[in-house]
């Protein structure tokens, strides 16, 4: 299969990213037929949605037309992105520079155009929201310039943790939001849990293992304004918090 830095899977495209088609497996079975489709090298595509774990599919738009197929066979195309709305947002300076995450201005504008693809299309879409617990505590003991150490260490495992199509915004202070397209709340609990373990194996000069967070996860289905599932997320945050910390809540599960 072709490789290089530019070119990625289908998979690995955004919600709404344009790229070009570079190469498509001849082996695969739908090989002939995408092409017959105008799926082929050279075509300009735009993602529209791809869900690997409900209806397991991807959709294409390819011109004017609209085109589904299998998801799995998204891991034998490989494509060119022409401009991500990450680099467009980063260029104009709606990042965070400690983290390296998008901020808040950022996420003011990018949440409520995803959340309004997904529930157009009805694929599911889950909220994590993480809290560096007793980052005070941090603070005032090793100084604020390790506590700016942290918030960078951090930023850095949960951007490297994620999907390419997950999005992670520096939410303000300590905490930290990921959006994550396609993933129902079970799965992103799992995801979550990881990401905390990550979190507790961090290892920052001088002073070691420091970090432990809490997270609230939750998401659509059912579909909801989005300030209402952003509420939903930051209690179970708080639930996880008055449980000791250290721990996962599921806006469903918190009590």
């Amino acid at each position: 299969m072709i490789s290089g830095k530019n070119f990625l899977s289908l998979k690995e495209l955004y919600i709404g990213e344009t790229a070009e088609i570079v190469y498509i497996d001849r082996n695969i079975p739908l090989a002939k037929k995408l092409r017959d489709m105008g799926v082929r090298e050279g075509v300009l595509i735009e993602l529209i949605s791809f869900d690997p774990l409900l209806n397991k599919k991807v959709v294409l738009k390819v011109a004017d037309s609209y085109l589904a197929f299998d998801a799995e066979i998204a891991e034998f195309i490989r494509v060119r992105p022409i401009r991500s709305w990450y680099n467009f947002y980063k260029e104009q300076a709606f990042y965070d520079s400690l983290t390296g995450c998008l901020n808040k201005n950022a996420a003011s504008l990018i949440l409520p155009a995803e959340y309004e693809k997904v529930t157009n299309i009805k694929i599911p879409l889950s909220i994590i929201l993480i809290d560096i617990d007793d980052f005070k505590k941090i603070n005032d003991l090793y100084g604020h310039a390790f506590g700016d150490r942290v918030l960078s260490e951090l930023g850095s495992m949960l951007r490297k943790n994620v999907r390419r199509t997950d999005i992670v915004f520096r939410w303000g202070g300590e905490e930290f939001l990921i959006l994550m397209k396609g993933l129902n709340v079970e799965s992103s609990y799992v995801v979550t849990e990881r990401l905390r373990e990550c979190a507790q194996c961090l290892d920052i000069p001088p002073h070691g293992k420091v970090i432990k967070i809490s997270a609230g996860v939750d998401g659509v289905p059912p579909y909801v304004p989005m300030n209402e599932l952003i509420e939903k997320v930051d209690k179970a945050l708080y639930a996880a918090k008055s449980r000791g910390k250290n721990r996962v809540c599921t806006f469903f599960w918190k009590m």
